[in-house]
């Protein structure tokens, strides 16, 4: 329980005073144990999943991984994703990133 009292503080302290998080949505179909406490929704991406970008932080730094942390599409975490310590890790490059974040098909509101 404390690991998910963690999670959400993360998630709070990640959107602190951002007009773009809406807090109170639920995802409507059931997510795996290990993404359900990393569960947000935002104005512009709809139901996401904080999640790291592989390659786009440092594995030697653990500390600074919550800095880190990007809404993904949910659609899109669930295509591949592993986990690393606790944190949801995505594999995209930069081009990727750009194409896939601006997918319609991979939003959901």
């Amino acid at each position: 329980m404390k690991t998910l009292t963690k999670l959400k503080d993360l998630i709070s302290i990640h959107f602190n005073e951002s007009p773009y998080f809406i807090f109170g949505k639920k995802y409507h179909s059931i997510l795996s144990e290990e993404l359900s406490p990393w569960y947000c929704y935002t104005i512009k991406g709809g139901h996401s999943i904080l999640a790291l970008i592989s390659g786009n932080f440092s594995t030697k730094n653990p500390n600074s991984w919550p800095d880190e942390l990007i809404p993904c599409p949910i659609k899109l975490v669930t295509k591949d994703y592993r986990i690393l310590k606790g944190f949801p890790v995505i594999v995209l490059d930069n081009i990727e990133i750009t194409n896939t974040f601006n997918n319609p098909d991979n939003l959901e509101f």
